[in-house]
């Protein structure tokens, strides 16, 4: 899945994350802070160049720490903060929209074969 932003005139392209567990943590701190989870979605779905310099791994692997630093290297570029909101709502979207829910968990846990599919006995 890719879709696009406008950030600065410039049109980027978005991503998904290839670590699940990453789209995950970006899922939970929204709970916290939607803004900086909106940063951290927008850091780690971009799909082009002039990448913010926060680096995931150097912020903890916390979510929240990168969010709030891709936020402030954009913001320190010139972008207006409505635009990198709009931008991360965007990548928020591409970076959560396929998980697994808890609901989906419960269902799958009360899963049964039909009587005798795979049954050897």
């Amino acid at each position: 899945m890719e879709d696009r932003v406008t950030l600065g005139g410039v049109e980027l392209a978005l991503v998904v994350p290839r670590s699940m567990s990453a789209r995950y943590e970006v899922a939970g701190a929204a709970l916290e802070h939607g803004l900086r989870a909106g940063g951290a979605a927008l850091g780690l779905c971009w799909g082009g160049p002039n990448r913010p310099t926060a680096d995931y791994a150097r912020c903890r692997y916390d979510p929240l720490k990168y969010g709030g630093a891709v936020m402030d290297d954009l913001l320190s570029r010139g972008h207006d903060l409505a635009e990198i909101a709009t931008a991360g709502r965007a990548a928020y979207l591409i970076c959560t929209t396929d998980l697994v829910s808890s609901d989906d968990v419960d269902t799958a846990e009360d899963f049964t074969d039909p009587a005798g599919a795979g049954s050897t006995g």
